[in-house]
């Protein structure tokens, strides 16, 4: 079987562009980013589903630290986050800062594009309005 790619990256067996990390959640953007400052905020413990997640309401805090920062440090109109997706089964939330309301749906096919440097410069800049 398969480990899982989420528990590597919190692992730090696979590198990752880190937002927020305590003893229990890890936030990190995501590598098929659908908006600038996309991350995903995931239990270091594997869980596949939420109902699953020990201390799931402190994995929530985490998301409105992630997400609130994201907003200041990206200027954005406002945040989404969602709950989707089973690619990876490991239970995840993506935090996407919208730069307009009037675009409630990111376009998941088309993926954006950032450098190492560009991704490291986000990171650092959510990371320093948390």
């Amino acid at each position: 079987m398969q480990q899982c790619i989420f528990c590597l990256i919190a692992a730090a067996k696979i590198p990752s562009y880190k937002v927020f990390e305590d003893d229990n959640f890890l936030a990190f953007l995501d590598i098929r980013p659908v908006v600038k400052g996309h991350s995903l905020v995931i239990p270091k413990k594997h869980s596949e589903f939420f109902y699953d997640v020990p201390k799931v309401g402190k994995l929530f805090e985490v998301v409105k630290k992630v997400s609130l920062a994201s907003k200041k440090a990206l200027n954005s109109a406002y945040v989404q986050i969602r709950t989707l997706g089973l690619a990876v089964p490991h239970a995840h939330v993506h935090v996407l800062p919208m730069e307009s309301r009037n675009k409630e749906h990111p376009d998941w096919s088309k993926p954006l594009s950032f450098t190492s440097q560009q991704l490291s410069e986000i990171s650092s800049l959510i990371r320093s309005n948390l």
